[in-house]
């Protein structure tokens, strides 16, 4: 119960995200076009790419460590991790600076590229050490805050004419005040680490980093690869926006937030049966959400880039749904991670994740030679599809079966059934007006939960306990 608690205060946070960067996202793909979209895109992948690579995996090693006995410490020890790879990045960012403006189309950026990571390093921290605390909701709803003054001030800065400089200083502006916010937020501090302390948060992370590589961070992989191989800031517009589609409709965070500091204190307890319980419930409800967009995906995919976003993002259709199918194994794959970080043994994610980065690489970039942006999106269907299978091989291996395959199928028939709605609805209703389309969707979206709550009595009860809980409050 307190584990659907805390996912849903992440899922709330996440679905006004959601809201605000899928209606963004129409605004600055209308007002900017695939070009200087696809710009911000590129320069948004440096950010992630070194970003991940400079923060060393340490979220997950925080969140675990905090748990133990000497928080502060661990927590003492991380922060100084970050600030050492923070200046190491900042030189060689100005080293290559040349190179780094020339693949974001030439754009004087690269000391804003500078600005934009160290503060992401910041706020990575406050928001892990507060998820360590099992804030969860408050972590969330920080981010809701982050995301929307970040959408503001590129609102703001866009209409002043500045475009591309409007979104990287929108998005720094937001940051700072994150930043600063959190120093108050945060209570925790700090007390000088041993070198034992500073070996252990060193050892965590040298496994733990490259999760960052898979999920969303295989977008920036793509894109990376996009901007690389120099198939044009357009191409990279288009891929973006069905990523950030894809993205936005991803609630395994929600869930995902909630269990690692969960196995980790069961961890210490040396509870392994509630463990257990917790990975099979989490892995129940990890798909109830991006199942039925896929599905309903394979029908109005076309309809949603070409009416919403505009015509030239109409080409993306068959990439979005391939993304839409990616992200399914994306989001079963949460639990398993979460749960090897919990109990300590990133080493395990680590191999899995090293493997999945490299196929997406390896089966990427020539396929993106041949077929465009559509081969990029094979690569990271093939590398989710890898990782995923893994990920459940070796976590039955450690729990034994705790895979709900009765709640999957059942999703799936929700799922299946709501897709032949909506082919039934689009034979009366013309998806190309945008009030048909939005229209659709919700209808869509009521029948699959409509069927879903009638054949699986469980989410039913349990949504009826959150919602008298929350009345109750």
């Amino acid at each position: 119960m307190r584990l659907a608690k805390n996912a849903l205060k992440w899922f709330t946070s996440k679905a006004i995200i959601m809201l605000i960067g899928f209606l963004s996202s129409i605004v600055f793909a209308r007002v900017l076009g695939a070009k200087v979209l696809g710009a911000f895109y590129l320069f948004m992948s440096l950010v992630s790419i070194l970003g991940r690579v400079g923060n060393l995996g340490i979220g997950a090693t925080i969140v675990q460590k905090l748990s133990s006995k000497e928080p502060k410490r661990y927590f003492s020890a991380s922060v100084i991790l970050i600030l050492i790879t923070s200046l190491i990045l900042s030189l060689s960012i100005f080293l290559f600076k040349k190179k780094v403006n020339l693949y974001v189309g030439g754009y004087n950026v690269w000391y804003l590229l500078v600005l934009v990571l160290f503060f992401r390093f910041l706020t990575t921290l406050g928001y892990n050490a507060l998820k360590a605390k099992k804030l969860v909701g408050r972590a969330g709803f920080i981010k809701s805050f982050e995301r929307i003054t970040t959408v503001f001030f590129q609102l703001i800065l866009i209409y002043l004419g500045f475009e591309l400089f409007g979104m990287i200083t929108g998005l720094i502006v937001s940051l700072l005040i994150i930043s600063v916010s959190m120093g108050f937020i945060v209570d925790l501090k700090l007390k000088k680490p041993s070198r034992r302390h500073l070996k252990e948060v060193v050892r965590f992370t040298s496994f733990s980093w490259i999760d960052g590589f898979v999920g969303a961070g295989q977008r920036w992989i793509d894109l990376f690869l996009i901007g690389s191989l120099s198939t044009g800031s357009s191409a990279a517009g288009v891929y973006g926006i069905t990523w950030a589609i894809s993205e936005n409709v991803n609630f395994s965070g929600a869930i995902g937030q909630s269990i690692l500091p969960e196995i980790s204190d069961y961890h210490y307890k040396n509870k392994k049966k509630k463990i257990a319980r917790v990975v099979k419930d989490s892995l129940a409800y990890l798909p109830i959400i991006i199942l039925p967009v896929f599905f309903g995906s394979l029908i109005l995919s076309k309809d949603i880039l070409g009416t919403i976003y505009g015509p030239k993002f109409e080409n993306g259709w068959l990439v979005l749904i391939i993304l839409l199918l990616s992200m399914v194994f994306i989001t079963l794959s949460v639990s398993p991670s979460q749960f090897f970080y919990g109990v300590s043994k990133p080493e395990k994610v680590f191999k899995v994740d090293a493997i999945a980065t490299l196929l997406n690489i390896l089966i990427g970039a020539p396929l993106l030679y041949y077929y465009g942006i559509i081969g990029v999106a094979v690569g990271t269907l093939a590398s989710s599809l890898i990782m995923c299978f893994f990920l459940m091989y070796i976590l039955k291996k450690e729990l034994g079966s705790v895979f709900p395959i009765k709640k999957w199928i059942k999703e799936v028939i929700s799922s299946s059934m709501m897709l032949v709605f909506v082919f039934v609805l689009t034979k009366f209703l013309n998806t190309s007006n945008i009030y048909y389309l939005l229209t659709t969707v919700l209808l869509g979206g009521m029948i699959y939960f409509t069927i879903l709550l009638y054949i699986d009595r469980d989410i039913y009860k349990l949504a009826k306990k959150i919602f008298i809980g929350l009345i109750e409050k």
